[in-house]
């Protein structure tokens, strides 16, 4: 699976939960600062290990 597929399933995977947590009754203002940390996060913390992943193939 390459790296922008990954990407794309774990930001829909977070969005999806923040979504579902705010549908069944927490604050808006939670789930977006919650989104605004996570998605970053999430992401630079896959960027770091695919990058670390192929430092040790080689």
């Amino acid at each position: 699976m390459d790296l922008k597929t990954k990407a794309i399933l774990i930001n829909v995977t977070i969005l999806a939960t923040l979504a579902w947590k705010y549908y069944t009754g927490l604050p808006f203002f939670i789930a977006a600062i919650s989104a605004v940390i996570l998605l970053p996060v999430a992401n630079i913390t896959m960027a770091l290990m695919a990058k670390r992943n192929a430092a040790a193939r080689k």
